[in-house]
Parts: C-alpha cells; sequence; structure tokens
C-alpha cells in the first residue's frame, strides 16, 4: 500500500516442538491496517491451537496485538501497544485470568534512508540503486502494564528490526 487507506494480509504458521512432551502448535488469522497520513492503527488477530497427542487444550486459542501509532518524521514515532491472549475459546474463564497488557511505545529508525534528505536521495543514484541501499535498522521500545490479575505488573518491550 503507498499513501492512505487499508491493508489485509493473512499470516499462517506451523511450530513444531523440538520437545516431545509438548504439542505442536498452528496460528492462522487477518492483519489489518489502516493508515492516515502518519497516523496508523494495525489489529492482528489470531486463531491458535494444538495438534497432537500432547494437546492440552478442548477448542482453539486466541491471540491479539494492536498498535496505534503517529510518526512525527521519517526517523521517530510514537504509539499505543495492546497484547492479550485466550489460550482455551471453550474454557477462556473470566477477564482477570487471561494476560493481557499495554502501554507506549516509541519507534526509532535508525536507517540510512531516514537519515538522507529527498534531495540528496533524487540527486545520487538512480532508483534501482536507491533500492539497494544500506539496510533500515528499526527499534521500538516500550513499558507495557499488566490489566488483569494474572499478567506482569509491568512489562519491558524492545524489538529490533533488520531491514534489507
Amino acid at each position: 500500500r503507498k499513501g492512505d487507506g487499508f491493508d489485509l494480509a493473512f499470516r499462517t504458521e506451523y511450530e513444531a516442538k523440538l520437545e516431545h512432551d509438548q504439542a505442536d502448535e498452528i496460528l492462522f488469522g487477518p492483519i489489518v491496517k489502516y493508515a492516515q497520513g502518519r497516523a496508523s492503527t494495525t489489529f492482528d488477530a489470531f486463531f491458535t491451537g494444538q495438534v497432537g497427542d500432547k494437546a492440552d487444550t478442548e477448542s482453539l486459542g486466541f491471540e491479539y496485538n494492536w498498535q496505534l501509532k503517529y510518526e512525527f518524521n521519517r526517523r521517530v514515532g510514537l504509539g499505543v501497544e495492546a497484547f492479550g491472549e485466550i489460550k482455551d475459546l471453550a474454557n477462556s474463564g473470566s477477564f482477570n485470568d487471561q494476560p493481557h497488557r499495554a502501554g507506549p511505545v516509541v519507534y526509532l529508525n535508525f536507517g540510512e534512508e531516514a537519515s538522507s534528505s529527498a534531495e540528496k536521495r533524487e540527486n545520487d543514484e538512480s532508483e534501482h540503486e536507491q533500492e539497494s541501499e544500506a539496510p533500515e535498522i528499526k527499534m521500538a521500545a516500550g513499558v507495557l502494564f499488566g490489566l488483569t490479575d494474572v499478567t506482569s505488573d509491568v512489562t519491558f518491550k524492545l524489538d529490533a528490526e533488520l531491514e534489507f
């Protein structure tokens, strides 16, 4: 997607456990993003399931990740993120029995593209050569607060991404 609007993707994953006393897991579900100018929101809704003889849940589980983000410029953004999980939808229990956390996050882009001006990029190389520039290094750091009794009161988040 270029510009404003919606993005839609679908993710599926199979996780084979190396330890013989644990069940393999599947994960599948949509990822929806909406962007308007420098603001965006992303919601990942995944269903999870255990496969094999070692499964200890009766039905699918549910996990979500939500992000509301505002980019001040190509280098710095600020946002709020939330994460939660219901291990077994057939036996979900109360909200307080499920892990849910949310909090502020800062986003940093240390890539060369973020630090070079548009004029310099226009004057430098051809469009093809610009695409093969140095990798971008992106980081997200934040403090997430537990929203339920079973969630840690405070969780620190640090994500690092190398995009090439």
